[in-house]
């Protein structure tokens, strides 16, 4: 097992980059499934072969996990509804899911996994290639030669997918 250095840098990073709105539940679970698989299809160039990526939303009362995690030995990705439900946790979490099915030995905070995150940063949020790129070596999270995959793939997203609810209330269950 390689250990994960630059985990602490990479949340340091997003904390300061991202700001509350990483950590502020603003879409339905049902906007986060299509936002994530639309994004994969993006990434994957729409390969429809490629299988639905799978997601569990949980309330998650262990401190240490705030937002999200991937879980490799059942191959999905799970989201607090209380502070995951946001483009961030998705994308920071299928760059998880990605960078495992590509380079499985690769820690999991690694060079990979920031090239692919920063990938999907690009596409789908409002930060610009310069802004990420600058800002992860201002923390000093290092990444690989970005490159963007083959994509004649359209995410089918409509506004309503991304439209941000004002105030989602989740009970404990």
């Amino acid at each position: 097992m390689v250990r994960d250095s630059q985990k602490s840098k990479v949340y340091k990073w997003e904390g300061e980059t991202f700001g509350r709105q990483a950590d502020m539940p603003v879409w339905y679970e049902a906007q986060c499934v299509k936002f994530i698989n639309e994004a994969y299809k993006w990434f994957t160039d729409g390969d429809k072969n490629t299988p639905p990526v799978k997601i569990k939303f949980k309330n998650f009362l262990n401190a240490r996990v705030t937002s999200g995690y991937f879980c490799p030995d059942d191959n999905l990705i799970a989201i607090n509804r209380r502070t995951g439900t946001n483009p961030f946790v998705c994308l920071h979490e299928l760059a998880h899911y990605i960078d495992f099915h590509q380079y499985a030995d690769n820690p999991s905070h690694g060079e990979s996994f920031v090239e692919i995150y920063i990938t999907l940063l690009i596409k789908f949020t409002d930060f610009t290639k310069i802004e990420l790129i600058d800002s992860a070596e201002k923390f000093g999270v290092k990444f690989s030669n970005l490159r963007f995959p083959d994509q004649d793939y359209i995410p089918q997203l409509i506004d309503a997918d991304l439209e941000k609810q004002k105030y989602i209330h989740y009970a404990v269950y």
